[in-house]
Order: structure tokens, then C-alpha cells, then sequence
């Protein structure tokens, strides 16, 4: 019997594969994308992919275009060869939603209502009349760095661009696995290297960098940004055992590459366990939990063959067992010991309502409602904010002078610490209905092989889930790396099992 050989990877297939796979990896190492010169860096290699997705090539480089190509090469069928690219793309659900949302902010960008003055005491926000329209989206004018929408534009940019153009151009299993692949040793090592630089006690940032935050975790300045990076390290680390795992099952394998998967999912866990973040804790606790569970259901169903009816109560006896277990272990645990690093958290929960972040997200509330339908303009939080700040004086200033009975200094806040309603404050319901379509659109692939692969789906969307809680509690989607890595594994995940879906 003739050996089969896997079809081979047109030219096209591998440059898209090459940039986003180069693209992604990049991510963990980039500095969090904050630095102006690593954001460039990304949008680069996000827009090479885009731009290799839809440039035209010979017909023999792209397998898609030489499947619809006659015998003989015409000039009609070659000038469709170059126009297929174009056709799947504006066949793909997300691209007018996110078209539409990069449109807003560049409307905006275009349409500002306020600009920075400042004289010897110091700075404060003009209103001036919008160029374009009062009732477009507005924002406000300041320089690129550090902020202003078009930094914001480019974070957008080229996360959508790659996203897109994935969706677009890859069209082979191989290629699609290889980029997640690429992305999660590139993150696996980087989690290697956090945990490394914290018992070396090295004091900067990849050894580059002096960073203003003393808790830095592996490329990223702001610790809770790195572990929520890691996070969803996880969630792609957890998508891969199951696809492995199921494609072992189809070959009768004993082995395969989801035991790796399994591997890298517990060193990228432990150096969460190991930033001490309390947020990144919990929700890489959620993600883990609900990992091995539905790794208990993959095996119960596809090994032991337990019916759904018997396998229910099973799960839920062995949830229960989990819980006693986590109880032994909080009832061992020195809270003694870590609560130096942690704090007290009954006394957290007693002045919560005095808390900085609490206290943030309500003055945040606050600046949206006076421009709940478009915004203030992406980039606008920190320079509108101090508005609001300054209603609680304790909370606008650094403290009180009792010599001089007067309030002293100023505290500055760059970012909300929720990026769900600064996201509101900033794009307004019409940019946050927008991003959340483009985010859907995105995600529509799954749709077709969630009745399939349930477990593989339900653990992306519990990702997505818990990345949206984290950001409720601070400003992880304003790290551009992890932002790009986000929106692009959520369109390489469905486009994998949109893919799968095809061939059975």
C-alpha cells in the first residue's frame, strides 16, 4: 500500500505561517509592547502577514488560487488568481467590523475637542472646537508619546491586521498549528527566563531595562500584565493538548505532541504561582482547575467510553473532591508568612470602598457618563481623568502638609486599572459595540465545530472569559503584546477548528 504524503504548503501559506509565527513569538519578548519602538516592531510583522495574505503572487504559490485556475493560464484567469485573496478576505466575517472600528478611531484622531496647555504650574485640558463635528467621535490632542489615539490605532491595527490575515491565507492545519506552536515555546521560554531572573535577583527587565516598577515579571515592566500574558499561555497551551489529543485518538497513538502541551501548561502555571499576583493567581487557578477536569471528561469519554449520564455525577464528585483537596491546602498554607507580600484581605475587603482601584473605577464611571455615546477618544484617559480625580482630594493629591494645612503633590494615573470601563470612558458605547463585534466575528469559526470539539471550545471561550475578568481588575489589554497575542490566538484557534470541522 503507496505511504500518503501530506500535500505541500504553498509559498503564500508560508510566509503568512512565517510572519504571524515570528510575530507571535515576538510578543513575549518585546518589552509588553510599550516601548514606541517594540509597538513598531509588532505592527511590522502584523502587517507583513496582512499584506502577504492579499499580495498578488504566481498562481503556482497559492494553492487556493490554483485550485479555481483553468488548464491555461489566461490573462482573465490570472487576474482572478490575483483578486482571490481579496475575495476571501471581504468573505471574512470580521473584517468590516473591525474596518469600522479603525475608521472611528482614525474619525477621532481627526476630530479633536480638547488639546494640552501648560504654563509654570503645570498642564490642564482646553476644550476647542471639533474640526469636523461636534457629534463625531472626538478626542484629545497630544503627542505621540506617550499617548494619543494613534498610538492606541496602532495597537488595534495590528492585532486585527494579523488576526486577518491568518484567517485569510492560512488554510492548512499545519500551518495554523505551527504559528501556535511558535507562540507558545516562544512564551514557555520566557516564563523559564521570569522565573530565573526572580532567584537571580536580576533588577532589570530582560537585563535591558531599569524598570519603574520594582515588580517586574519576565519582558513585561508591570507584573500583572506578564501573568496575564501567561494566562492565556495557558488557554493556548490547554487548546493544544486537545487537539493532539484527539488527533492521537485518530491515529491509535499512545503519544503525540499534547503531552508537551501538558508540560508547558505547568512550567507557564508555575511561574504565575511564582509572580505572586494575586489576580494572576486566581484566574490561572480558574484556568488550570477547569484544564484538568475537562481533561478527566476527554479521557472518560473517548478511553472509557462512560455515557454522559453516568459521567455527570462522576465529574461532579471529583469537582467535589478538588474542592476538599484546595481546602486542605488553604488550611496549610502560611498566610502569616506571604501576608507582607498580599496584605490582609479581610481588611481589603472591609475598606474596599477606600480602595485606590475601587475609588479609580467610580471616578471612571463617572468621565464616561459625560460622553457615554462616543467617548472622550482613545489615549484621553490620563489627561481627562485628573477632572475627575480631583473631586476626592485625597485621591487627587500625594498628601496632606499639616504645617501648612494644605494638600501637596499630585498623583498621576496613567491608566484606570479596569480596562472595561476605561475602554467605555475612551471609545464610548459606539466603539466598545464595534471592538466586541469584530472580537465575535473573530470567533464565528468556532461556531461550526463547537458541537464537535466542545471541551476544546468551552476551554477558549473560559479563557476569553477569564481575560475579560482580569481586565476588569486592571489594565491588561493596554499591553499591546498581550492585546495582539489575544485577538490573534482567538482568530488562530477558530480558523484550527473551523479547518478540522472541513476535513470531517
Amino acid at each position: 500500500m503507496p505511504r500518503l504524503t501530506k500535500p505541500d504548503i504553498p509559498l503564500r501559506e508560508k510566509l503568512v505561517a512565517g510572519a504571524a509565527a515570528l510575530t507571535l513569538a515576538y510578543t513575549a519578548w518585546g518589552f509588553g509592547g510599550v516601548i514606541a519602538w517594540s509597538l513598531h516592531w509588532m505592527l511590522a510583522g502584523c502587517l507583513c502577514t496582512f499584506v502577504f495574505a492579499l499580495v498578488p503572487m504566481p498562481v503556482r504559490w497559492d494553492r487556493r488560487a490554483a485550485a479555481g485556475d483553468s488548464a491555461r493560464s489566461t490573462e482573465s484567469s490570472r487576474l482572478r488568481a490575483a483578486l482571490l485573496p481579496f475575495g476571501r478576505l471581504l468573505r471574512t466575517p470580521a473584517v468590516y467590523p473591525a474596518a469600522a472600528f479603525l475608521a472611528y478611531l482614525a474619525i477621532s484622531a481627526y476630530n479633536p475637542a480638547y488639546v494640552i496647555a501648560s504654563d509654570q504650574r503645570g498642564w490642564w485640558l482646553e476644550a476647542i472646537t471639533p474640526p469636523l463635528a461636534s457629534w463625531l467621535p472626538t478626542s484629545v490632542q497630544a503627542p505621540y508619546e506617550p499617548m494619543n489615539v494613534w498610538r492606541i490605532f496602532n495597537m488595534h491595527l495590528a492585532a486585527f491586521s494579523l488576526a486577518l490575515g491568518a484567517q485569510v491565507a492560512l488554510a492548512s492545519r499545519r500551518s495554523v498549528v505551527f504559528v501556535l506552536w511558535s507562540f507558545l515555546v516562544s512564551l514557555s521560554i520566557m516564563a523559564a527566563v521570569a522565573i530565573y531572573q526572580k532567584y537571580a535577583a536580576v533588577d532589570t527587565v530582560l537585563w535591558t531595562y531599569a524598570s519603574e516598577n520594582a515588580n517586574f515579571w519576565g519582558s513585561f515592566f508591570y507584573r500583572n500584565q506578564g501573568v496575564a500574558f501567561l494566562n492565556w499561555g495557558i488557554v493556548v497551551a490547554g487548546v493544544l493538548y486537545f487537539y493532539h489529543a484527539h488527533r492521537s485518538r485518530e491515529r491509535a497513538r499512545s503519544g503525540g505532541p499534547h503531552f508537551l502541551a501538558f508540560c508547558s501548561l505547568g512550567l507557564i502555571a508555575l511561574s504565575v504561582a511564582l509572580a505572586l499576583s494575586r489576580g494572576g493567581i486566581l484566574f490561572a487557578a480558574i484556568l488550570v482547575l477547569f484544564f484538568l477536569l475537562f481533561v478527566l471528561i476527554d479521557f472518560s469519554l473517548s478511553t472509557l467510553h462512560v455515557p454522559l449520564p453516568t459521567l455527570v455525577p462522576v465529574s461532579l464528585i471529583i469537582v467535589g473532591l478538588m474542592a476538599a483537596g484546595l481546602f486542605q491546602v488553604h488550611r496549610s498554607i502560611d498566610y502569616a508568612a506571604i501576608e507582607e507580600r498580599f496584605g490582609n484581605i479581610e481588611d481589603s475587603l472591609k475598606n474596599a470602598d477606600r480602595d485606590a482601584r475601587v475609588i479609580s473605577s467610580r471616578l471612571t464611571w463617572e468621565m464616561a457618563q459625560e460622553n457615554l455615546p462616543t467617548g472622550w477618544g482613545a489615549g484621553s484617559f490620563r489627561y481627562v481623568f485628573p477632572m475627575y480625580q480631583q473631586r476626592i482630594p485625597e485621591f487627587f493629591h500625594q498628601y496632606f502638609h499639616r504645617s501648612k494645612q494644605e494638600w501637596v503633590g499630585r498623583r498621576f494615573f496613567r491608566y484606570a486599572h479596569n480596562d472595561l470601563l476605561q475602554f467605555l470612558a475612551e471609545y464610548g458605547v459606539a466603539g466598545c459595540a464595534l471592538l466586541l463585534l469584530t472580537i465575535a466575528a473573530f470567533l464565528l469559526r468556532l461556531a461550526r465545530g463547537f458541537v464537535r470539539f466542545p471541551l476544546r471550545s468551552l476551554f477558549l471561550l473560559l479563557g476569553l472569559a477569564a481575560a475579560f475578568s482580569h481586565a476588569f481588575l486592571d489594565f491588561i489589554f493596554h499591553s499591546p503584546a498581550y492585546w495582539i497575542a489575544l485577538i490573534a490566538g482567538l482568530a488562530l484557534v477558530a480558523q484550527l477548528t473551523d479547518l478540522e470541522t472541513k476535513r470531517s
